[in-house]
């Protein structure tokens, strides 16, 4: 085959997966999408989105949704102002004074429209701020911290699950078109490419919407020390790979407790991936059980000898979205969170940086959603 050919059909096989992606109007879809799903989501009166034009260094309006005309033609938004008004990049800004915060430029037109508060979601790509999602909400409510990061997190999946379909459609078509090609050159390396990536984003939008789920735990009498029992068979094999040794006492004092083995088996297994994950070759990471007669609660303790987690991250490992790893999505924990407060129970953990880190769950006799 030729330069010429080769060259050919690469152009034509990447022109096919651009129709399949709607080139330009695609990225204008997934905007639209963004702030109608935001607006769904928390009943809101609509929603602006911008993203920063990197040749310009202005944050630029791309969507808008439910809000009138006149807020699609408001002009670019220099990057030091909208850094000023987000105070970071992992925080929702509340803005409830709508005639007096500095942060709102139209305020007779905001409340004309119904407007009565409005919050600010700084959108990130590798700790940078790229963009900025302000939705305008018709009544004022009240967020807590927890809250907030729920907020994100269930309107992100919302967002997830729009453009989840499309993806299927891209890795379907790239994977039968790889089939179809040499095995060796550009146009073959290139749709892997595509495949690995799409698949990836797959698999970070599944955990999203399991995320998303919040689903009610099916409470019944269990033993922790056999919950325990099954999460560490699961991941037997990376005790193994890594060398690690692995302590395991369980107490023959506990107790039965009301809860959803399954998902309190995932909760271990996520604490046990993560422990993995930190602790170098021939470390230890022990895992125990005690019962706690007064109050009857059953206590879960999982501790490696990993590089632990720094002072400033502490308090940020139960976040949705947040992580140290390099592909990780942030979620394991805030799963794993979800779950112990969906069974009535606490989860804390404790680290110094090079020294390991351990987490404790306190399960109470009688799990929450039982009551």
């Amino acid at each position: 085959m030729s330069n010429k050919t080769d060259y050919k059909t690469f152009y034509h096989a990447f022109r096919d997966i651009s129709k399949l992606m709607h080139a330009s109007r695609s990225l204008r879809e997934v905007q639209q999408r963004t702030v109608w799903k935001a607006t769904e989501l928390l009943d809101a009166k609509g929603a602006l989105l911008r993203i920063l034009n990197p040749e310009t260094e202005q944050f630029e309006v791309a969507a808008a949704y439910g809000v009138g005309e006149w807020y699609l033609k408001k002009g670019p938004v220099s990057t030091q102002k909208i850094l000023s008004d987000l105070k970071g990049t992992d925080q929702v800004v509340i803005i409830e004074d709508i005639w007096h915060d500095p942060r709102v430029q139209y305020r007779k037109e905001a409340w004309d429209e119904g407007v009565r508060m409005m919050l600010d979601i700084p959108l990130t790509l590798d700790d940078r701020v790229v963009g900025r999602l302000r939705i305008y909400l018709g009544v004022p409510r009240e967020f807590t911290d927890e809250e907030k990061s729920f907020m994100v997190c269930r309107m992100a999946a919302g967002i997830a699950h729009e453009i989840n379909n499309p993806l299927a459609g891209i890795l379907l078509f790239s994977s039968n078109l790889s089939k179809k090609v040499p095995r060796e050159g550009p146009l073959r390396e290139g749709l892997d490419v595509i495949v690995r990536e799409t698949v990836r984003c797959k698999s970070i939008i599944q955990e999203l919407l399991e995320f998303s789920r919040d689903r009610k735990p099916q409470m019944v009498l269990t033993d922790i020390n056999e919950v325990i029992e099954k999460a560490v068979s699961i991941l037997d094999n990376e005790f193994r790979l890594k060398h690690l040794k692995l302590e395991i006492i369980l107490s023959p004092q506990m107790e039965e407790i009301s809860l959803d083995g399954n998902q309190m088996e995932q909760v271990v297994v996520n604490i046990l991936i993560n422990a993995v994950q930190a602790t170098p070759e021939n470390g230890i990471i022990t895992v125990k059980s005690s019962w706690l007669p007064d109050p009857q609660v059953a206590r879960i303790h999982i501790a490696d000898t990993g590089c632990g987690i720094s002072t400033e991250n502490l308090s940020k490992v139960f976040e949705p979205f947040f992580s140290t790893k390099e592909k990780g999505t942030g979620l394991g924990l805030a799963v794993s969170y979800g779950i112990v407060k969906g069974h009535g129970g606490q989860i804390r953990v404790s680290s110094h940086e090079g020294k390991g880190a351990e987490f404790t769950i306190d399960l109470p006799s009688r799990g929450q959603s039982e009551e």
